[in-house]
């Protein structure tokens, strides 16, 4: 069997879990299994304060946090938005107050279409590949969007100085911030683009690319392996070139700002100094 066991291993607030209402489950494909009155389709619930209760899952395993421009932060529950849910039985448990349920039910394929589980099996082996490969690639972003915020702060902490104090630092700052954003490009489009996009490819679309041709509705075939190939050529590209700045111009800008004063007596002088 394979279980999905506590709400919380499967991406669900167990919190949200306490529904009342009726069960009114859908699956895709033609079958249609009543448990609980949640509808599986996606892996959340979808909480309101009274009512009928859903939980919708669309046959998607967890997934993994993509890379963006926002600070990652730690998430309770796992991502969806994986690979495609193998056909077996399943579990679902749920927890209402003091009350503990749990229901077995089947994933089945579409009859209406033909399946090869072969294919299927390795499609999911081929998305959790890509996914593997996206993982350093998702930190390595992070450290950026990290350090750039860090300097906003620094930057805003440091404006009451004078420049005779700051100006190492700052110069120094506005390198780091340069190139930063430099390898930030390899990975997405710069910051001021505008338009639907340009025509340098990014590590953002050979990823994208490798999520998707993975088959189609046969086993992943030489596209899909090439594409998986350019993604890890990418992402080593990627993630080494963090490494290196992380290493060298930060760990010199830590340096550098860390030197600087700025305790209450120096900002207390140079407030008295500004025009």
């Amino acid at each position: 069997m394979n279980s999905l066991g506590s709400l919380s291993e499967v991406g669900l607030d167990p919190r949200n879990a306490a529904a009342r209402g009726f069960v009114r489950p859908h699956v895709r494909g033609g079958a249609t299994k009543r448990l609980f009155g949640v509808e599986l389709k996606h892996l959340f619930l979808q909480f309101q304060e009274a009512g009928l209760q859903s939980m919708w899952w669309r046959f998607d395993a967890n997934g993994i946090p993509w890379p963006g421009r926002d600070i990652r932060k730690k998430q309770k529950f796992p991502s969806g938005g994986g690979p495609e849910a193998m056909p077996g039985e399943y579990r679902i448990a749920l927890k209402m107050g003091d009350h503990s349920s749990s229901v077995s039910f089947d994933v089945l394929p579409d009859p209406r279409v033909p399946f090869d589980a072969s294919a299927h099996k390795q499609r999911d082996m081929h998305r959790r590949m890509v996914m593997k490969e996206v993982e350093p690639i998702v930190d390595a972003m992070d450290q950026i969007q990290r350090a750039l915020a860090t300097i906003d702060v620094v930057k805003q902490e440091m404006k009451w100085l004078p420049d005779s104090l700051k100006e190492e630092a700052m110069t120094l700052t506005d390198s780091l911030k340069a190139e930063l954003l430099t390898v930030e490009e390899m990975y997405t489009e710069p910051r001021d683009a505008k338009g639907t996009g340009s025509v340098t490819e990014r590590l953002s679309s050979v990823m994208w690319g490798a999520f998707s041709i993975n088959g189609g509705d046969m086993a992943p075939g030489m596209n899909a392996i090439r594409a998986l190939e350019r993604l890890q050529e990418g992402g080593e590209a990627f993630c080494s070139s963090v490494d290196a700045l992380m290493s060298g111009l930060w760990t010199e800008w830590l340096q550098v700002v860390g030197a600087v004063d700025r305790s209450p007596e120096a900002l207390f002088e140079a407030s008295g100094e500004q025009e």
